[in-house]
C-alpha cells in the first residue's frame, strides 16, 4: 500500500517476474489476483498501480487484456532508457473484478 498519500487508498506493485520455465501457466494472473483481493480486504485499496515498459508486449498483454487494467500516459520515472506506461485497475470489495 501506498503511504502519506492525498488520494483513495491504493496498492502498488513494484514488480511481478516469473521463471521462464514456469511462464503461460496462470501465475501472473494468480498472483496479481490475490495481490489485488489483499489490497481490498487488508487496506479497503480502490485501485492498484504498476508501471510496465512500453516495449514489454508480453506484460501489456497480461496487465491490458487478461487483467483487464487501464492504461494512462505515459510517465518517465528518469532519464535513462525506461520508457514506462502507468496501469490503473479499479479494484471493488464485492464481485469478481478484483
Amino acid at each position: 500500500m501506498e503511504e502519506d498519500s492525498e488520494d483513495d487508498p491504493h496498492g502498488h506493485i513494484t514488480s511481478l517476474a516469473v521463471k521462464r520455465s514456469h511462464r503461460r501457466l496462470g501465475l501472473a494472473q494468480k498472483l496479481m489476483d490475490q495481490a489485488s483481493r489483499s489490497m481490498v480486504e487488508c487496506f479497503n485499496a480502490k485501485y492498484v498501480s504498476l508501471h510496465v515498459r512500453k516495449s514489454n508486449r508480453a506484460a501489456l498483454n497480461l496487465y491490458t487484456n487478461t487483467l483487464k487494467f487501464t492504461m494512462t500516459l505515459g510517465s518517465m520515472l528518469s532519464t535513462t532508457h525506461w520508457d514506462l506506461e502507468a496501469v490503473l485497475k479499479g479494484l471493488k470489495r464485492q464481485g469478481r473484478d478484483v
